[in-house]
C-alpha cells in the first residue's frame, strides 16, 4: 500500500516538474508602453531614461546622463518601432524577467536598472535590480540603446 502512494506522489512530482519546465513563455506583443532606465553614477541626474508611450501616436522620451528630467527630449516616432522592440524582447526572452527584483546588499555605490513593458490587454513585465541583472540584460540594454538612438537621430 505504501508503495502505491509513493508511486502516485512520484507521478505528481514529475507532472508538476514537466508543467513548470515546459510552461509556455508569455508572448510580448501589442506593446503600449515601455520604460527603461539605468544609472550611470552617483552624481545628480546620473541616469539614462527611455520611455515610449503609444496611443494614437508613439512618443519616445529620452533623458541622458546629467540632464534634468524636465529637459528630456520628446519625439514622435513611427509605430514600426513596436515590432522592432518585440523582436528584441522575444529574442532574449525578456518575458522571463517578470518580477525580477534583486539587489546586492553588499554594494553601497553601484548601478541599478528599472524596466517595464505594458502590452496586450493589461499585461506587463516589470523588473528592477541593483548590481544584479536578469539573464541577457546587457545584450537587451545594448540593442534597445541602438534602436532608440536610431529613432532619436532620424529626422523623418
Amino acid at each position: 500500500m505504501k508503495m502505491k502512494y509513493l508511486i502516485i506522489i512520484g507521478i505528481i512530482i514529475v507532472i508538476v516538474f514537466l508543467f513548470l519546465f515546459f510552461k509556455k513563455e508569455k508572448n510580448i506583443d501589442s506593446i503600449k508602453e515601455l520604460y527603461f532606465s539605468y544609472t550611470t553614477g552617483t552624481h545628480a541626474e546620473a541616469s539614462v531614461n527611455y520611455e515610449l508611450v503609444c496611443k494614437d501616436k508613439c512618443i519616445l522620451s529620452f533623458k541622458d546622463d546629467g540632464v534634468r528630467y524636465d529637459d528630456a527630449i520628446k519625439k514622435e516616432v513611427d509605430k514600426k518601432i513596436l515590432k522592432e522592440i518585440e523582436i528584441i524582447l522575444k529574442q532574449y526572452h525578456v518575458a522571463k524577467w517578470d518580477e525580477f527584483h534583486k539587489f546586492d546588499k553588499n554594494v553601497l555605490d553601484g548601478d541599478s536598472f528599472s524596466f517595464r513593458v505594458c502590452y496586450g490587454e493589461n499585461h506587463e513585465v516589470e523588473a528592477s535590480g541593483y548590481m544584479m541583472w536578469p539573464k541577457s540584460y546587457h545584450e537587451v540594454k545594448k540593442k534597445l540603446i541602438i534602436l532608440f538612438s536610431n529613432y532619436l537621430r532620424d529626422e523623418g
